[in-house]
């Protein structure tokens, strides 16, 4: 079996952290239509797979782990965030 080398595991990480960014975008601009509930679940792969890339970083003592973790936040940020423009307070009724 091939020693798995940081250099690979790097570039593992930052495919699943550009797919990770690229889902929480797809998943947000896709609210309301057709294909919000299939960009939903491409997302929480995309989390799972971020997630598993960055606990397999830990694993094999690689330096690039934050990274992951960085994305990981930023996914679950990005997730939650609401960007929605109207906002009414109790006066306004």
């Amino acid at each position: 079996m091939p020693q798995i080398t940081e250099t690979l595991i790097f570039w593992i990480i930052l495919a699943t952290q550009v797919a990770g960014i690229s889902s929480v975008v797809v998943a947000r601009l896709s609210e309301g239509s057709w294909g919000a509930a299939a960009s939903r679940r491409v997302f929480f792969a995309c989390l799972l797979a971020v997630a598993l890339a960055t606990v397999s970083a830990i694993h094999l003592h690689a330096a690039c782990w934050l990274i992951g973790a960085a994305t990981l936040g930023l996914m679950a940020v990005g997730a939650t965030l609401d960007f929605g423009t109207s906002r009414h307070t109790a006066a306004e009724f």
